[in-house]
């Protein structure tokens, strides 16, 4: 079997193809906007209004609002959105005909295991 470097073909014409399509500038616009907002009301209720403090501990719970709400937002990201990407793509290989052609792609035991550990690290608990 030939050794081969990099994600493979198959990875690289999605990436390609789905990153080009105007639904993935709108959802990273509205993903993006979604931050914002989401990040203005951790503002409003963790600093705004009240007198400036350079208190340490202050600081420290706006930082840590402001981190569980990002995680939760990427963690919610995770868990309902990409798995309705997922099948969308699916879908849509169907519907061109080259379903077929992707479980039939040879993956090389490198780039399963790669797969695997970017899960694995990613998913661990901390």
């Amino acid at each position: 079997m030939q050794l081969r470097s990099g994600l493979g073909p198959v990875f690289a014409n999605e990436w390609l193809s789905t990153s080009r399509r105007w639904q993935m500038y709108a959802a990273r616009s509205l993903f993006v906007s979604g931050l914002l907002i989401a990040l203005y009301f951790v503002y409003h209720s963790q600093v705004a209004g009240r007198p400036r403090v350079n208190d340490l501990a202050a600081y420290a719970r706006v930082g840590q609002a402001f981190c569980q709400m990002i995680m939760g937002a990427q963690l919610g990201l995770v868990l309902l959105i990409v798995p309705a990407f997922t099948a969308g793509a699916i879908c849509t290989q169907k519907a061109q005909g080259s379903l077929l052609h992707l479980f039939v792609t040879d993956l090389s035991n490198a780039q399963g295991q790669r797969a695997f550990w970017v899960i694995w690290v990613d998913l661990r608990p901390a």
